[in-house]
Order: structure tokens, then C-alpha cells, then sequence
């Protein structure tokens, strides 16, 4: 996730020096990496509790039982809000990505919706709204099929460049003889 970060902040800066943009994603990227580690930490926690492995429900001390289900409330309410993050990390790329057209249009139009459901979706979540908390899985899923498609066409690109700098850099085989070419 931190490389993947770390990559596309790059192609923005360099499409877009002056823009907030990268910033903006830059940051969305650190809180998410942060919102993560802290929800796995947080998850790990009963792991680690006394008496929890191996134990049956029936021979743990009730107030490890509601701290454990404390913990799980904790970190799914975390997971849910973490979808802000998303939203601002896959709407900053998609936005640098349109203007600067570093990688097709319509995948940044995918971004663009992909982050709308997440912000309604974390709206509806926020506000307890049945309507609203429907985008909150358009978003997850959007975002989990959206982060390859850009790995792929940011690859894509990357090759792209290598192949026309290697033909930049080689003799032009039109102006060279057929028996040249061989």
C-alpha cells in the first residue's frame, strides 16, 4: 500500500508540480496506511488476551467477553470510517489523473464515481441512513477493483515510455538498408 502510495503521488507531482493534489493524496495515503495498522492492531488485541485460546465462551470471565466485543464494535466502526480515506485517496488520483491524462479517462471517471459512493456511503454510516450506507459497499468494491486497473495502466505506461526512449535512443530502421535490418 505505502509503495503503491508512494508511486502515484509521484506520476502526480511529476504531471501536476504546482497542484495540491499530490499532498492531498499523500495524506489520504498516510491515514489510510495508519487507519489500517491501527484496526489490525486493534483486532489482534483478544488474541493476546488471557485465557481466550482454546477457551470455550463458557469458562471466560464475562468482562473479557465485553471488552473483546467492545474491541470488535471499536474496529469495525474504524473500517467503516476508514472509507473516508478511500474516498480521498482514489478522488485526489482520479482528479490528477484527468487533468493531467496520465492514465485513460474513463478510468478516472471510475475513480471519480468509485469515490462519491465511498463519501455517501461513510455519510450514511455517519448518519445512520439505510438509503446512504448502500454506497459504503459500492465504494469498497469500486476501490478493491479500481486499485489494480490503475496498477495495471500506470504499468502500462511505464513500459510504454521504456519502449519509445529505446527507440529514441536506436538508429530509425527505416533509414537504415534491408540488409541492415537482419
Amino acid at each position: 500500500m505505502s509503495a503503491w502510495r508512494g508511486v502515484s503521488v509521484n506520476v502526480s507531482e511529476i504531471s501536476q508540480p504546482r497542484s495540491p493534489l499530490a499532498d492531498l493524496f499523500a495524506g489520504a495515503g498516510y491515514l489510510l496506511i495508519g487507519a489500517l495498522f491501527l484496526n489490525v492492531t486493534a483486532s489482534a488485541v483478544p488474541v493476546v488476551l488471557p485465557d481466550l485460546i482454546g477457551a470455550s465462551p463458557a469458562t471466560v470471565d464475562d468482562d473479557v467477553l465485553r471488552g473483546w466485543y467492545g474491541i470488535t464494535g471499536y474496529t469495525h466502526l474504524l473500517g467503516d470510517f476508514q472509507m473516508t480515506f478511500i474516498a480521498l485517496l482514489v478522488g485526489a488520483f482520479s482528479v490528477a489523473a484527468l487533468r493531467a491524462r496520465f492514465v485513460a479517462r474513463w478510468i478516472g471517471w471510475v475513480g471519480l464515481a468509485v469515490a462519491g459512493s465511498a463519501a455517501l456511503g461513510t455519510v450514511g454510516v455517519a448518519l445512520n441512513s439505510g438509503v446512504l450506507y448502500g454506497f459504503w459497499f459500492g465504494g469498497l468494491f469500486g476501490w478493491v477493483l479500481w486499485y489494480p486497473i490503475v496498477g495495471v495502466a500506470l504499468g502500462l505506461r511505464a513500459r510504454s515510455a521504456r519502449r519509445a526512449a529505446q527507440r529514441a535512443a536506436t538508429p530509425d530502421a527505416v533509414a537504415q538498408p534491408a540488409t541492415a535490418r537482419r
